[in-house]
This record gives C-alpha cells, structure tokens and sequence, in this order.
C-alpha cells in the first residue's frame, strides 16, 4: 500500500510539474470561464498591478464575489487616482 501511494504521488507531481499555468486554475473556475483570463489581458496591455487587479475585480465579479468585488475594484482605481493626484 505505501508503494502505490508513493507511486500515485509521484505521478501527481510530475503531472503538475509539466502542467502549464495557462492550462489551470486554483479554487474555481471564475476565470478560466471567461473568453480571455485576466492575466492574458494584463500581460498583452502591459498594466501595471493597480489597473491589472481593477481589471480582474472587474470581471470576475458575476461569477464569484459580487458588489464585493466591485467595491475591490473601484478601491484599486481609487489608489490609482491617488497616485496620479500625488506626481
């Protein structure tokens, strides 16, 4: 028994070694759903971390967290004022 879980385990962790990060995602499914991940937009738009989590608040929104999420979103547009307001 302690052979097979240690072969099954071995198993699992090649499988994740090789999984690509664009092939998963961890706790839900709120942004593989959507046509393109936030972090595809990000990275292709070059958004620096405030309006790359504004963004992902955004759209996740429907499908996970609600207003909350809202509230993150329009909490990291905030900063973002802010700092432009400050320079």
């Amino acid at each position: 028994m302690i052979n097979e879980n240690r072969k099954r385990a071995i198993e699992l962790v090649d499988e994740v070694a090789h999984e690509s990060p664009d092939d998963k995602q961890v706790g839900g499914t709120h942004y593989t759903d959507l046509p393109l991940e936030p972090w595809e937009i990000i990275e292709r738009l070059n958004l620096d971390f405030w309006d790359g989590n504004a963004l992902k608040y955004l759209l996740r929104h429907s499908s996970k967290n609600g207003i909350e999420d809202l509230k993150k979103a329009v909490h990291y547009i905030e900063k973002k004022i802010s700092i432009l307001e400050s320079k």
